[in-house]
């Protein structure tokens, strides 16, 4: 069930930048990106140490290793079969909706998506891990939530933000921490909406 809600939530973020205008500059920044990412989580799977030095791990983040918040989010705690998961979905997640956030707004996401939903880990579920999916899924949640406030087929952006919030509400029942990337991904969404072409024309009119 989990894995069929992570597809949903995905889908949701790629239809919604279907809607919104893109930009050329997000496709290099999620080339960048999804770089950043691969290499470490595939250096990981010959070197299981660097797995064990930036996971997320609780006892240790409170002991004041507090770059795992971050670092977690570059390497995978699923193998073989996980890190091809989660670079795949990245891969999808930094071509769609990559290029209606640009290069910024797009790292700023993945950075903010990665400690923040860490942090909401720590505080809440107290688990051991790491991967990029929590990440990931901010950035499709925070397209969702940026198709409404743009109005780009309002409708539709809002049955959208609706099963949204919906798929968010029962993975944080079922004590599933990639809940939080909608919890995040929302409000983010909402805040960080890049100026179109014409409101910039507009404003300088």
């Amino acid at each position: 069930m989990t894995a069929v809600l992570y597809v949903v939530l995905v889908a949701l973020g790629v239809n919604a930048a279907q809607a919104l205008p893109r930009r050329s500059s997000g496709l290099v920044g999620g080339a960048l990106l999804w770089l950043a990412v691969a290499v470490p989580s595939t250096v990981q799977l010959a070197a299981p140490g660097l797995l064990d030095a930036l996971e997320r791990d609780p006892d240790l983040i409170e002991d004041g290793e507090l770059w795992r918040l971050l670092t977690s989010a570059f390497v995978q705690d699923g193998g073989v079969p996980g890190t091809l998961f989660n670079l795949t979905v990245l891969g999808v997640v930094v071509v769609t909706c990559g290029r209606v956030w640009g290069v910024a707004r797009l790292w700023l996401l993945f950075l903010v998506g990665a400690v923040g939903c860490n942090l909401l880990d720590v505080a809440f579920l107290g688990s051991t891990g790491a991967g990029n999916s929590m990440a990931t899924f901010t950035i499709a949640a925070a397209t969702v939530a940026l198709a409404v406030r743009r109005g780009d087929g309002r409708r539709a952006g809002v049955v959208r933000l609706v099963v949204l919030l919906a798929v968010g509400a029962i993975l944080l029942v079922a004590r599933d921490h990639h809940g939080f990337s909608v919890l995040l991904g929302v409000p983010l969404g909402l805040v960080l909406s890049p100026v179109s072409r014409r409101s910039r024309t507009a404003a300088e009119g």
